[in-house]
Formats: structure tokens, C-alpha cells, sequence
């Protein structure tokens, strides 16, 4: 079962998420024109994300995700999985990937030894979901990387692991 998102504005949970000093309409119209932006890239990839995920985490989506997840779009300082908020980016291919990376969260957020092997199994689902799209977003993902790094020594991707063979559920079970 893949569930159903649906991009949402909603003006009184966006303004009570808003931390800057602008008088905040003219905030929400950004967030309306940068959302605009994003829905394109957004329709066209959003069922593709959503069938990767669990082809490389192992969970699968009726394991912790709703059958329905909204998806909110605000101005705050970093985007949020439970309820599922982006913060709005002048870039909408980065907005793509902080939308799946936080997806991925949703998908999978429990059995981790530590939050450092957690944040860097998200990173690296995150990093082939976006290669699998054929989109040119490497410095999106890069960027993403540097907002969440982690200072885990014991990292997957450094211990030979490989997708092809092992999920991330495979392999925190041991």
C-alpha cells in the first residue's frame, strides 16, 4: 500500500511555524509562489519516490506511515516529518529532496542503535531514491547532507554495504 500526499497551505499553522521578522503576508506569498514552483516537480516524481523508499528501507508503508499524508508548506527553519512539513526553498529541486528525505522518516523511524546511524541511514536512502529519478540534483543532496551531518562512525555505506543486497531493515536487525 503507498499512501496518498497532498500538498496543503494552510495560513494559520504556516504563520505559527514562522520564525523570521518580515511582516508574515508577505511571507505566505512566498510560500504560495515558491509552493507553485515546487508542485511541477512535486506531480511528476511524487509516486516514483514513494514506491522507492521501501524497495530500499524494507519497511514497508502500512509498517508506520498513515495510508494519507498531507503535506504542509510553510516558512519555518527546517522541515518536520510528523505532521509532515517543507519549508519552502527558492529551489524546488531541493525542496524535492528535503520532501524525501522526510518521507523516508515517515517510513522508517524506529530500531536505530543511535541517532547518528539513524540521520545517516536516511541520508543515504535519500541519496539513491533522488539518484533512481534521473534528475540532476547532486548538489541538492549535498546540501541536504551538510544540514544533517552526522559524526556516526559506524556508517553503512562505509561498512560495504550495498542496496542491491540489504535493506536498512536487514541490515539494524544485524
Amino acid at each position: 500500500m503507498i499512501p496518498k500526499t497532498e500538498l496543503r497551505y494552510n495560513y494559520k499553522y504556516a504563520k505559527i511555524l514562522y520564525r523570521g521578522h518580515k511582516y508574515f503576508e508577505a511571507v505566505w506569498q512566498q510560500i504560495i509562489d515558491r509552493g507553485g514552483a515546487f508542485e511541477e516537480i512535486y506531480e511528476s516524481n511524487i509516486k516514483k519516490i514513494l514506491e522507492l523508499i521501501p524497495r530500499f528501507t524494507g519497511f514497508g508503508w502500512n509498517e508506520y506511515a498513515d495510508v494519507f499524508i498531507p503535506i504542509y508548506l510553510a516558512d519555518s527553519p527546517s522541515s518536520i516529518s510528523h505532521p509532515l512539513t517543507l519549508s519552502v526553498n527558492e529551489n524546488p529541486g531541493f525542496m524535492l529532496v528535503d520532501l524525501t528525505h522526510e518521507l523516508i522518516h515517515c517510513n522508517m523511524y524506529c530500531g536505530f542503535k543511535t541517532k547518528e546511524l539513524q540521520e545517516e541511514c536516511f541520508n543515504l536512502v535519500t541519496r539513491v531514491v533522488i539518484q533512481c529519478l534521473d534528475l540532476n540534483l547532486k548538489e541538492e543532496v549535498r546540501e541536504l547532507e551538510k544540514i544533517n551531518e552526522s559524526e556516526s562512525k559506524i556508517i553503512p555505506s562505509k561498512t560495504g554495504w550495498d542496496f542491491n543486497k540489504k535493506t536498512i531493515k536487514e541490515f539494524i536487525k544485524g
